[in-house]
């Protein structure tokens, strides 16, 4: 079972033997043995995965606090982001 909801994309990663699953804001790793990671919110609502790299899931969000796209990543590591547009 995939604690994900809705599943809006679908990242393999083979080379952590990672899959990742994104809903509009945050993301979700499940490895061979279940769930691995939880990401922190990155965004208001929507997110755009960008590049994926061995470490790094990359990608853009809309911050509405300054009218723009800003950019996000999390280490495919700990789900540990940096960037985004949430905080609270």
């Amino acid at each position: 079972v995939i604690n994900v909801q809705p599943v809006v994309n679908v990242i393999p990663v083979p080379s952590r033997n990672l899959v990742v699953f994104a809903n509009f804001t945050e993301l979700v790793a499940y490895g061979e043995s279940g769930l691995v990671w939880v990401s922190k919110r990155l965004s208001w609502d929507g997110l755009t995965v960008t590049g994926i790299t061995s470490d790094w899931i990359e990608g853009t969000v809309w911050d509405p606090s300054v009218d723009a796209e800003v950019t996000f990543r999390v280490d495919l590591r700990s789900g540990d982001h940096e960037g985004g547009s949430w905080s609270a």
